[in-house]
């Protein structure tokens, strides 16, 4: 059955007659990408007999009464009695149910926001069209320089925009992060009249200071044994659950310190199954309570209330990042029947500094990690998960870790988690490759990450491709080999990528590596000049090429620009020259203001980072030059 022969058609695309937000693009994508490919653009109606493309939940599909199997955030694409039916099992499903259908018949791809590919076509035939399909990872949030309100560019990409934002602006999380005084017991509300419902680091009383970074309380924590306090929470809860209507994921965090209640109530119970053994009874007798309040009036609502397994216990013996079990016979068992989570309760695991930061949990020198992680598993099978990717101090650092992402949702997809974050910086080498093949393993984790690297580069790059993979090779190879070196030799291991690590240490880049690496972008340079493309699609290319060299500008500007402490540090250390490094502040500023980088790294705005390379420069220079602004300075002090 043809759908489109010689660039027409007699189909029409079949609509709910209520149409959403979601619907509306899918209709917007279905016609504008076969227009492209083939000319043709459907008609869009609310009823139809035959000859339809049934788009979402119509009534035409209720009457074919298509039996499916697949899972959350699942779709079909199915041709029955010569009718098109793409649907799906979430808001989102009829989209992802058309991206299938434009891939197989019209070889649509979308690599990038600037980056799509469409194969012209003359004809579609849709005869025995019969798919079903479920995503690796139900939920899938994108990061990666993918901004909270950019739903179209997550959206295509088969993810949801940020932590997990749809289409429509709302987020499937109702409450995020450490939020059980931010959001639910404010300290400003309740604190003068319940001071003993909180616990206070130093002992600090004011709420002013115990207030920091995104109006969190990072100076205290509740006390959760305090049952009028849970009253309350599981009050203030249930209003927040009601007003956010969209929402299936309420995460109960607690704030972002290693502090924990040490009063007499809360001892004896964290004597006996740790802090975290009571942090899981406190989100189980909330869940229970919720369960029960849905029960009654939403009981048709999916509603799961978690616990953040964050790292936030630094350096102490017991705290909520370490599992509530023990050990018995070589078997990891509950601490006690209260920690077990209750059917509605899920553990987001925040692996925030994972040793070897650049390898999957497998890595043996993460088995630490593995370990914590399956040992959650004992008391909970609802996870999510939530890793780091590179430091947000720092946006141009290259960060070596894509290799890692196959293994470690494959990893999490079997410990049965439904949700996946990456947390990293937005401005980041190879940014839209790698956001690329993450979200295409959270889709389909048998891919193979090569592959999509191999893919990605030969669509986005073009004629450059076979140079900057070239690069990226060299590149991973330099971090790889340095990381083993610098192992070697000081039996630490330089593993900058992770969350808490500001930066590299000096050493790590060597100026031949990045001569080399400018040698390969400058073939790739060559390569696009020397092509057919017209002017237009050279300067897009070479434009692609400059945005990966702001890394290598990067590189120098930050660690090759010294501040020297003496002459003889100055004489042995490997610097550029004054005038050599305000020619790349130059180069650098331009880039930003080209490309709208607005994060550099976290010393300031892009123009105060930059200003700042600017004045380290004037003590840089190497030699008599360095010296005598030395000499210049101590003779001022004086």
């Amino acid at each position: 059955m043809s759908l489109i022969c010689e660039k027409k058609t007699e189909y029409v695309l079949l609509v709910p007659k209520e149409r959403d937000q979601f619907v509306e693009f899918a209709i917007k994508e279905f016609n504008d990408v076969i227009e492209k490919s083939t000319g043709v653009r459907f008609p869009i109606v609310e009823d139809a007999k035959k000859n339809f493309i049934s788009l979402g939940n119509t009534d035409a599909l209720k009457e074919a009464k298509i039996a499916t199997s697949y899972g959350d955030d699942g779709f079909a694409v199915k041709e029955k009695d010569g009718n098109l039916y793409l649907f799906g099992q979430s808001e989102n499903g009829a989209i992802w149910a058309v991206y299938e259908f434009l891939e197989r018949t019209v070889g649509y791809k979308f690599y990038a926001i600037d980056e799509v590919k469409i194969e012209k076509r003359t004809e579609i035939d849709i005869t025995g069209l019969d798919v079903e399909y479920t995503p690796s990872i139900a939920y899938r949030g994108s990061g990666f320089g993918v901004a909270r309100d950019n739903y179209d560019y997550a959206t295509r990409l088969k993810a949801y925009s940020y932590y997990g934002i749809r289409l429509d602006g709302k987020d499937f999380w109702g409450s995020w992060a450490h939020n059980l005084a931010s959001i639910f017991i404010q300290p400003e509300k309740y604190y003068e009249d319940h001071p003993e419902w909180f616990f206070h680091l130093d002992g600090e009383t004011d709420i002013k200071k115990m207030r920091g970074q995104f109006n969190q309380a990072i100076r205290m924590q509740l006390c959760l044994t305090n049952q009028e306090m849970r009253n309350e929470f599981a009050k203030n809860l249930i209003e927040h659950i009601k007003k956010n209507d969209h929402a299936t994921y309420f995460l109960l965090g607690r704030e972002d310190n290693d502090g924990f209640c040490e009063c007499e109530n809360c001892k004896k119970i964290t004597d006996r199954i740790g802090e975290s053994g009571l942090y899981m009874e406190f989100v189980n007798d909330m869940a229970r309570r919720v369960e029960s309040w849905r029960k009654e009036n939403a009981p048709d609502r999916t509603i799961y209330i978690g616990a953040l397994v964050y790292e936030c216990g630094y350096g102490k013996v017991d705290s909520c990042f370490v599992p509530p079990v023990k050990l018995v016979d070589g078997k990891y068992l509950p601490k006690d029947p209260c920690v077990v989570a209750e059917p509605n309760v899920f553990v987001l695991f925040c692996a925030m500094t994972q040793p070897e930061h650049s390898k999957s949990v497998y890595c043996e020198a993460n088995k630490n990690m593995l370990d914590i992680m399956n040992r959650w598993h004992v008391v909970c099978d609802h996870y999510c998960s939530y890793i780091y990717y590179g430091t947000f101090r720092r946006g141009f650092e290259f960060v070596d870790g894509i290799y890692r992402f196959k293994e470690d949702i494959q990893f999490y997809k079997e410990m049965g988690s439904k949700y996946f974050f990456v947390e990293s910086p937005r401005q980041k080498a190879f940014h839209k490759m790698t956001l690329y093949v993450l979200t295409k393993l959270l889709w389909d984790v048998t891919l193979d990450t090569d592959d999509l690297i191999e893919e990605f580069c030969d669509n986005y790059y073009k004629v450059a491709s076979p140079y900057v993979k070239k690069y990226f090779r060299y590149m991973m190879d330099y971090c790889s080999k340095t990381r083993d070196r610098i192992k070697y030799l000081t039996g630490v291991r330089a593993d900058y990528g992770m969350c808490l690590t500001d930066t590299v240490p000096y050493g790590y880049w060597s100026l031949n590596a990045v001569y080399d690496a400018s040698l390969m972008l400058d073939d790739a340079e060559k390569a696009i000049d020397d092509s057919d493309y017209d002017e237009q699609m050279k300067n897009t290319l070479h434009d692609r090429i400059e945005l990966e060299r702001m890394v290598l500008l990067y590189i120098q500007l930050e660690y090759f620009n010294r501040e020297m402490g003496d002459y003889e540090e100055a004489r042995t250390i490997n610097c550029y020259p004054k005038e050599k490094i305000l020619e790349l502040c130059d180069r650098f500023e331009a880039g930003v203001n080209k490309f709208g980088i607005t994060f550099v790294n976290g010393d300031g705005t892009p123009q105060e980072v930059i200003d700042g390379w600017r004045n380290r420069a004037i003590k840089t220079a190497r030699g008599w030059e360095n010296r005598i602004n030395l000499i210049h300075d101590k003779f001022n002090k004086k």
